[in-house]
């Protein structure tokens, strides 16, 4: 598999082994170390990788790193938040592979989604950091919703892009 076949794996359907496929290259623990190193350099002060899938309890974050890794990435490697809106995405080297993705990040429902990433661990439970383009009248803006802790996750996502666009819409 190519590293873009990979990321589809981790991003869409959330593969686990796809990130640990992906630190093999360099050794886990060098991986974990340089995603710690990169989120310090980022200035994602309560940011703390434990594993490169994310699925360890001992990985942390909080709204304001998350929301400024989302910038980030909205910034420097919009293709990223791009990979992670495909629907029925199918492996770019091979079709045969990986065919018809279900892309795990999407809330049925909100049709403004642009990008982003959903989660859940004991630890964490539900979480989600999604990008959404929102026509609010005279511009569209993206907006990044972020949930942790949750227990139904969907449901606070769409309760928070029914907020933003009931609030502020001209």
């Amino acid at each position: 598999s190519s590293v873009y076949d990979l990321l589809q794996l981790l991003l869409l359907e959330s593969s686990n082994e796809a990130a640990e496929v992906l630190a093999s290259v360099i050794g886990r623990d060098r991986f974990i170390a340089l995603m710690n190193e990169y989120a310090h350099e980022l200035g994602l002060t309560n940011t703390t990788f434990t594993d490169p899938s994310g699925l360890d309890d001992g990985n942390r974050s909080t709204a304001a790193d998350l929301l400024a890794l989302s910038q980030y990435l909205y910034k420097q490697y919009p293709f990223i938040l791009t990979l992670t809106a495909q629907e029925g995405a199918v492996a770019a080297a091979r079709a045969n592979d990986f065919a018809n993705l279900e892309n795990f990040n999407v809330v049925d429902g909100i049709d403004t989604f642009t990008g982003g990433k959903i989660g859940e661990t004991e630890a964490a439970r539900q979480t989600s950091v999604t990008l959404h383009a929102i026509d609010f009248g005279n511009s569209v803006r993206t907006v990044v919703l972020i949930v942790l802790g949750s227990e139904s996750r969907n449901s606070d996502v769409s309760a928070l892009h029914q907020y933003v666009t009931s609030t502020y819409q001209d």
